[in-house]
């Protein structure tokens, strides 16, 4: 939320976009949700944004627990002192960083972030290459500026709020060794759809529930509920004429069997395939290219 101690949203909005809502530090990938003062205030220091910078709340509290401690910079491999070192970030990211050089590049970021969640729709079809769900690290960055967008609207526990956590929930379920942070996604997604209107929500609800059987299958793969929870995703897909979507959650639930009974189920799964291959969802065309190809092979 804006805080009187650095400014306007407006300049909070420009100092997070500098890096993409990151956290300074080197390495870290929390949003940054902090706005630090490199000349600190207590000594005059402004809040102009050549003076301020994101940090996440764990080294905000770094930074200030020891301001004199010598720590090693790894640019210039001498030993400064955490408010030397935490201003030799800001030089460097007001001269390297697209973003920060040029305030055409932030206001095209934000007007990005703001237009896609407009709707639920607009955030399901936005196509910037910036936020390509292909290219992982650069779209979980989007994800998490965007759901901090929504708090600061106090927008956050709507449809658009509860597709940005589905987004999270695919991105983390499919990133080996995210298995954790997929099921805490999930448990705050299933709270927050469970206090939407059931019209706002119906055509997210087999997408979730496919997520949470497939998360389900991988921590006990002999868990027999999996299957009915596929199935029950395959439902609620038909029932909003997603077909593609359908044909995927019964395609699965029918590889859960064979890998869980070993059923002779290559009829099935034929059938199955050849009714994927009519679609041009990429969802289908990704279950025909590796998943039944390889449950064939075994």
């Amino acid at each position: 939320m804006m805080s009187d101690s650095w400014g306007s949203y407006e300049v909070r909005k420009d100092v997070l976009l500098r890096h993409s809502f990151l956290c300074t530090y080197p390495g870290c990938q929390e949003l940054a949700g902090d706005i630090h003062h490199v000349d600190l205030r207590k000594g005059g220091g402004t809040n102009e944004l050549t003076n301020l910078l994101g940090l996440c709340n764990k080294h905000h509290k770094w930074v200030h627990k020891d301001e004199t401690a010598l720590e090693l910079d790894s640019v210039t491999h001498e030993w400064v002192p955490r408010l030397m070192l935490v201003k030799y970030w800001l030089i460097r990211q007001l001269k390297e960083t697209r973003v920060r050089v040029s305030g055409i590049e932030r206001e095209e970021l934000y007007t990005e972030l703001k237009k896609s969640t407009e709707t639920p729709e607009h955030f399901w079809q936005q196509k910037h290459p910036i936020y390509n769900r292909n290219h992982w690290t650069a779209y979980e960055v989007f994800l998490k500026a965007t759901w901090n967008y929504l708090c600061d609207c106090s927008n956050e526990r709507s449809a658009t709020g509860a597709l940005v956590l589905y987004r999270k929930l695919w991105l983390y379920r499919r990133r080996h060794g995210q298995l954790r942070a997929a099921n805490t996604v999930a448990k705050e997604l299933g709270g927050l759809l469970k206090e939407l209107p059931e019209r706002n929500i119906a055509w997210i609800v087999g997408k979730v529930k496919y997520e949470m059987a497939y998360m389900k299958f991988m921590e006990d793969p002999l868990d027999t509920q999996v299957i009915g929870i596929f199935e029950d995703s395959a439902r609620l897909e038909r029932k909003v004429g997603n077909q593609s979507g359908a044909l995927v959650s019964h395609a699965t639930a029918l590889m859960v069997r064979l890998l869980q009974e070993n059923s002779p189920l290559f009829d099935d799964f034929l059938r199955t395939q050849d009714f994927l291959s009519r679609y041009s969802d990429p969802l289908a065309i990704h279950w025909c290219k590796y998943n039944l190809n390889y449950l064939m092979a075994i």
